[in-house]
């Protein structure tokens, strides 16, 4: 199987790394320092004990990969727009293209009876420009619960959790779904295929909508932000409604709040994506990650003041991280 990782950071490098060690053809679109170290000695993947090198097609352009059985975009949502239309030389008339990224893709509500049936996600769908772009026929969606940094140029490691859902956007798990996911699951990489994708994407947000925005503006852990009580609660108000949203677009959620907050704490000192992101200087995913759950909560009239204030207080401070903002 062909498979091109675009986006090949963290998450993309350990998927690509754990592929290629179980017989996949990868390759991997890539930039930067990041590309020069992978051309140079290979990616590098740190995996608990395990330490392994990959020696992998590897480019900052498209072409050179040329088209792929499954495309897997595993960058950040800030980039999406302009990769998608980039990476045409690398989907044919089969390819399957996987996306892989935080918060709600603008997918999402394709396909949905209910509220919001026909609705387009401004916030991360801006005229319906992403949703023109492929055919809702060849998109998988995959859900990763996982931890992983680049620790260096070319490194990847993987820090926490090995679990993903894959589905199918336009619904029922099809052949081709199962065999992605026993592929995933055959390279050590425990994958559900799954006709409630959006179920498990939305499962996600209820530690990324308030994990992601609160550590960048408290600059704190996973761990830290839900054993401060003062944080905590947020958290619960923001799991709140997002469950209330839940139910009111129709989705079958079972989730126990104070579960799901110590299910969370319990992985550690983990620092987010967006905590990553300051870090290195990197734009902040806050419209898929925030802005688009907010969207879908006025959509269908959810009071959703968590969310409301967290989203002003997250995109306003990354608003003033750039250069000749007001304020900055």
């Amino acid at each position: 199987m062909r498979v091109g990782v675009v986006g090949a950071g963290a998450i993309g490098g350990w998927i690509g790394a754990r592929l290629d060690r179980a017989g996949e053809e990868v390759s991997l679109l890539a930039r930067g320092a990041h590309l020069d170290a992978i051309r140079a000695d290979g990616l590098r993947l740190i995996d608990g004990d395990e330490r392994s090198t990959h020696r992998l097609a590897a480019s900052d352009d498209p072409g050179q990969l040329g088209p792929q059985d499954v495309v897997l975009v595993t960058l950040k949502y800030v980039d999406i727009e302009a990769t998608l239309r980039a990476i045409e030389p690398m989907v044919g008339p089969d390819t399957v293209v996987v996306t892989a990224m935080n918060g709600l893709p603008w997918w999402f509500p394709h396909h949905l009876d209910g509220p919001l049936a026909g609705a387009t996600l401004e916030s991360v769908d801006p005229g319906g420009r992403l949703s023109a772009r492929f055919d809702d026929d060849r998109l998988l969606g995959l859900m990763v619960m996982a931890s992983a940094t680049v620790a260096a140029p070319g490194v990847v490691h993987h820090t926490a959790l090995n679990r993903f859902a894959l589905g199918e956007v336009t619904g029922p798990v099809r052949p081709r779904t199962q065999a992605l996911a026993e592929a995933f699951t055959g390279a050590g990489l425990q994958t559900e295929a799954t006709a409630q994708i959006r179920e498990r994407v939305w499962y996600k947000l209820f530690g990324n909508a308030n994990n992601n925005p609160v550590s960048f503006l408290a600059l704190a852990s996973t761990q830290q932000l839900l054993e401060f009580e003062p944080t905590r609660r947020v958290a619960a108000g923001v799991m709140g409604e997002l469950l209330a949203t839940a139910k009111a677009i129709g989705l079958d959620l079972d989730v126990d709040i104070e579960d799901r907050i110590e299910s969370s704490r319990s992985f550690g000192h983990i620092r987010s994506s967006m905590l990553q992101d300051l870090d290195a200087g990197r734009p902040i995913e806050v419209e898929a990650i925030v802005g688009a759950p907010l969207e879908v909560a006025d959509l269908v009239g959810v009071d959703a003041p968590h969310l409301r204030t967290l989203y002003g207080l997250t995109r306003l401070r990354d608003l003033n991280r750039r250069p000749g903002y007001p304020g900055a």
